[in-house]
């Protein structure tokens, strides 16, 4: 039986040092667009929308919003994003993860068919569930955070009740490095 979740703000990560990747990566380019647009452009357009990290131009309108402090981790930025949005369904999404936002109803439905679940997480072919890549309900995140996600890790967001979907590999590919980068443009980008 399934359910239906109306109103839903997907919370977009687009903070860290990307030490890794010697560059701003959700701006980084892939097939003529950033990264970060590719999130984007994807996702719903009855959805808000809230970056958090600092501003940058995008091609979808964006809430911008920092986390506390700025630099404070994935985890702070999820709390900011809470803290911001006004729906009580989250989809969290990393902005360096071009494909996310194809997945976003896909982890809303799998949220709304299960309603006794706090989260739908993605999971990827090899079994990892992905606390990034996941819709939550807002209440169930602003309690098991608290006041404070800083330097706290992201994976504390997998101990709320949870179902899991599975995802494709080429769906749920982050871009830490330049080759990593690359290798997504080698497999033929859509």
């Amino acid at each position: 039986m399934s359910g239906s979740i109306e109103r839903v703000t997907a919370v977009v990560l687009c903070g860290g040092e990307a030490r890794r990747f010697g560059a701003d990566k959700v701006s980084a380019l892939l097939a003529g667009h950033t990264l970060l647009d590719h999130v984007l452009g994807d996702l719903s357009q009855a959805w808000e929308v809230i970056c958090v990290g600092p501003e940058r131009i995008t091609q979808r309108p964006a809430r911008w919003v920092r986390e506390s402090p700025p630099g404070g981790g994935p985890l702070a930025g999820v709390l900011a994003g809470a803290l911001a949005a006004r729906d009580e369904v989250l989809v969290v999404l990393a902005g360096d993860t071009p494909g996310a936002g194809s997945l976003a109803e896909r982890l809303v439905e799998a949220l709304a068919d299960h309603p006794q679940a706090a989260a739908a997480v993605a999971k990827s072919p090899d079994g990892q569930p992905n606390p990034l890549l996941a819709a939550y309900r807002r209440t169930s995140v602003l309690a098991l955070i608290g006041d404070s996600g800083h330097d706290r890790p992201a994976r504390l967001l997998l101990d709320l009740e949870h179902v899991t979907l599975a995802v494709s590999a080429a769906a749920a590919q982050d871009v830490d490095t330049q080759e990593d980068l690359s290798q997504i443009e080698r497999e033929g980008w859509r």
